[in-house]
């Protein structure tokens, strides 16, 4: 067994290799080939299946006549699209057999409108017409504000009304993207008494993304799921809303960390994201309230709706939470023909004065050509220990607060936290992609679509698995909770606890 402290890779080493994965493999292809959606499927399914980490075990755990079945349906579905949006619905949702996340396949929009005669409003998108000012003269009719308004989610502008038992949301300004005006952005049922709904909102390349609660949250603040509006004032005369309520959609929309004292016995620190390039400004962040957060009891970590990352840009966290070895796991690498192009890539990409790092991969290249078609354990490590010098008497109790929207490098810290003796997870349970990593991307031979794998998979597995599971809080807090009060629900417990140790 081996500690991180005594690991040959030390951490600039470490650092550079984790930034070279973060590039996306685009190889050169010649875009000349004109596939059909199904031919394009073909090329998606034989491209996964061959190079991507994680495919071939859960082809063997769902069983391979399983596998062909769910293909048959995918490709009859195809067989009645019509627009390359639909297309590309369909690829994501075939997918989902083998995880929820850390894949995608997405559109190439300026290979596309290259070859479209009509390039105007080249989705032929569904539209809600209807004149902006009889819109707000409707609006300004209705006696309360409910879900139909004018809402911003950043670029876009969105008109909600309801239409045929169905609430439809509308492009009003679409800012810099290619939407436009009247475009349906988002359709959802009108919710349940505890908030459920059948909802969808497009992406930003037309493709859907399903949710299942629609939640009012004072006048002006409406939770689709995971996407945050707040209300625009043309239809409403501007009406405060409860402090709780707008400190909340503050929070879950900020882009930086935010540190706040809750009281003399309790902090707060939101990490709304662990991007590689957040790094410098979570360190520099760790280091100006670090004297505060080593003299507070009570320490409150929110990471909800953090998709995560790298671990490189917590790492100076975790000596918070630190009070004995961490267990951590390895990775391999799955040494297949077009993963061995990246590697290539990423070889030549090196900085020649990064010579250690250089040798590494030049030695692991000839384990790739030797072992194709097997995975390469690329730092020649299984399990290890993260093991820290220095331990902080406090804070002494540190929740971490998780939702259904935290994964992947989220994931791992709260898996990491979690076995500090002083730090138990609050919430609900996360999305589950955890087992696959390293995620990059490749251009169909038509060049109208990119499909991203991953190349990597956790040394966990198959003993320990977390992708379509996720991981469990250690006190679970239920929708009689509204999400705007958990950290008070959770500033309650640890105050409890502190009061009773008095």
């Amino acid at each position: 067994m081996q500690s991180l402290n005594n690991l040959m890779i030390n951490d600039k080493l470490f650092m550079v290799l984790i930034i070279l994965f973060a590039f996306v493999l685009t190889p050169i292809l010649i875009h000349s080939l004109e596939l059909s959606y199904i031919e394009k499927f073909h090329w998606i399914r034989e491209t996964f299946e061959e190079n991507d980490a994680g495919a071939q075990l859960i082809i063997e755990q769902k069983g391979h006549a399983e596998f062909q079945k769910h293909n048959e349906i995918y490709e009859e579905r195809l067989q009645e699209v019509e627009t390359l949006s639909e297309a590309v619905a369909i690829y994501r949702e075939w997918l989902r057999f083998f995880r929820p996340w850390h894949h995608a396949v997405s559109i190439n929009w300026e290979v596309v409108e290259r070859e479209l005669s009509d390039p105007v409003d080249p989705t032929g998108w569904e539209r809600y017409e209807i004149n902006e000012e009889d819109f707000v003269e409707y609006l300004s009719s209705l006696e309360e504000a409910g879900f139909e308004g004018v809402w911003i989610s950043q670029p876009y502008t969105i008109g909600i009304i309801i239409h045929d038992d169905e609430y439809l949301g509308f492009v009003i300004d679409e800012g810099s993207t290619r939407w436009q005006k009247q475009h349906i952005k988002l359709r959802f049922t009108p919710p349940e008494q505890d908030g459920s709904t059948n909802g969808i909102w497009y992406m930003g390349d037309y493709s859907p993304f399903e949710f299942t609660s629609a939640e009012l949250l004072g006048n002006n603040n409406l939770l689709l799921g995971r996407f945050n509006l707040k209300r625009s004032f043309p239809d409403y005369p501007v009406t405060e809303d409860d402090q709780q309520v707008s400190f909340h959609f503050e929070l879950m929309n900020v882009n930086t960390p935010v540190f706040m004292e809750l009281s003399d016995d309790t902090i707060l620190l939101r990490f709304p994201s662990f991007l590689i390039e957040h790094k410098p400004v979570v360190d520099e962040f760790l280091v100006q309230h670090h004297e505060k957060i080593i003299s507070t009891p009570n320490l409150i970590i929110d990471i909800r709706n953090n998709g995560g990352g790298s671990d490189m840009t917590y790492r100076n966290l975790l000596p918070y939470l630190y009070t004995n070895p961490i267990r951590a796991y390895g990775t391999e690498f799955l040494a297949s023909p077009l993963n061995i192009i990246f590697m290539e890539n990423q070889l030549a990409n090196i900085p020649a004065d990064q010579t250690e790092l250089r040798e590494l991969l030049t030695k692991k290249l000839a384990e790739f050509y030797d072992n194709i078609g097997e995975f390469v354990n690329l730092y020649d490590i299984e399990v290890f220990d993260i093991e820290l010098e220095d331990k902080y008497p406090l804070p002494e109790r540190i929740a971490v607060i998780i939702n259904e929207n935290v994964g992947s490098a989220a994931e791992l810290f709260a898996f990491e936290a979690r076995q500090s003796s002083k730090t138990k997870l609050f919430g609900r349970t996360t999305v589950g992609a955890l087992d696959t990593a390293d995620m990059i991307s490749v251009d169909s031979p038509c060049g109208e679509i990119s499909l991203s794998y991953c190349i990597a998979r956790s040394l966990r597995l198959p003993e320990q698995v977390f992708d379509n599971i996720g991981i469990q809080p250690d006190i679970f807090i239920d929708r009689t909770v509204p999400d705007h009060k958990w950290i008070d629900y959770v500033k309650g417990i640890l105050t409890y606890e502190l009061e009773g140790e008095k």
